[in-house]
């Protein structure tokens, strides 16, 4: 129900527009727009290696636009991954999963609703003290260009999770 609050605030031409919710239903159903290619990760995937750089570097403009605009409405959005950016061939990118979004410049996290931490896209600030604000979106969004650009690859392919706060510690990216 957070989400639905965060996504009948917004509207932008870079975010998933939610066209209708059933609450009468158990779960509730989401009803959004329909983006014919699915996740961007799952479209890198499919097309590896025939995208053009051009539309790669577009793909990352278009979800800059979209953050820009979170950032501008004041939602922290917790989760830039492939997974959550939609693609349809007619309008192109589009951020969706706000499941994590809050409202905030600056969101700190309770242990007790701590969530699944995508830990390969997440600022060492959110690993290590469970906060969030659209300076780690940012750090999600960097995360996210890589993973465009090497055509959906996992970021630190041969780190194991537990390691990752270490391996970035140390320099590495």
């Amino acid at each position: 129900i957070k989400m639905t609050r965060i996504l009948k605030k917004i509207s932008d031409a870079r975010i998933v527009n939610l066209i209708g919710l059933c609450l009468s239903t158990s779960p509730f159903i989401l009803v959004f727009e329909y983006m014919d290619q699915g996740s961007l990760l799952k479209y890198l995937e499919k097309q590896k290696n025939e995208i053009p750089l051009g539309i790669l570097i577009s793909s990352c403009r278009q979800v800059c636009e979209g953050m820009r605009y979170l950032e501008a409405m004041g939602v922290v959005h917790r989760d830039i991954c492939g997974l959550n950016i939609l693609v349809c061939s007619k309008t192109g990118c589009k951020i969706s999963g706000f499941s994590k979004s809050r409202f905030g410049t600056l969101v700190k996290q309770h242990k007790k609703d701590h969530f699944d931490l995508r830990i390969r896209w997440s600022a060492p600030e959110s690993i290590i003290w469970d906060v969030f604000s659209n300076k780690t979106d940012v750090w999600s969004f960097g995360v996210l260009i890589w993973e465009i650009l090497s055509y959906g690859q996992i970021p630190y392919g041969d780190v194991i999770d537990e390691e990752i706060l270490k391996y970035l510690s140390e320099g590495n990216r």
